[in-house]
């Protein structure tokens, strides 16, 4: 059976024994090589548009501006959830978040990867949107519980540049234009 663009390709290779060997004992070993075949012309074009920008010029500057700022703040953020670790389980609990000793690691990781991320501008689109859907749940946790100009300013503004940068690219000096500029031109979107 051959296997279809994008299909995993799996083959077994038995070596130390001939065929028809079924001695006990007889040493076997099995490689196992598994592979997807991700150079489809659908995951290059969609590869390609992941690392592109929409501006280019002054306004890129910018949206690289955007990007660094906005990822160093989740960067300084996400420290004091590894920081202060238990203010901060105190605090989501008060948030009313469930299971608030783990939220407050798996959201300390989330925004110092994506901070991380967003800072080199790297896989700056799908950082963007994983920080998107963090300030959605604290907005629906923090800022409906608590509020405040912390919870219910910066929140929904990080929200706002999070959805521009995921629509806009990663800017310049950013390592997705770098590999977007060695993958060759774009093709119009």
């Amino acid at each position: 059976m051959e296997a279809g663009a994008g299909s995993p390709v799996v083959e077994a290779v038995v070596v130390g024994a001939g065929p028809g060997d079924a001695r006990p004992g007889a040493w076997r070993t099995v490689l196992i090589r598994a592979g997807l075949r991700l150079r489809t012309p659908h995951m290059t074009d969609l590869l390609s548009r992941l690392r592109s920008n929409r501006y280019r010029g002054a306004t890129a500057w910018l949206v690289t501006t955007v990007r660094v700022v906005t990822g160093a703040f989740f960067v300084s953020v996400s420290t004091g959830k590894f920081l202060d670790y238990s203010q901060e389980v105190h605090d989501f609990r008060g948030f009313e978040v469930p299971w608030p000793e783990g939220a407050v690691i798996v959201v300390g990781v989330v925004e110092l990867a994506g901070g991380l991320l967003l800072v080199v501008g790297f896989l700056t689109r799908p950082a963007a949107f994983v920080l998107a859907l963090d300030m959605v749940g604290a907005l629906a946790t923090a800022g409906r519980v608590e509020g405040g100009s912390f919870h219910l300013v910066y929140g929904p503004v990080l929200l706002l540049l999070m959805v521009f940068l995921c629509w806009a690219g990663p800017g310049r000096l950013s390592v997705d234009e770098h590999m977007a500029a060695r993958a060759g031109p774009l093709r119009a979107m």
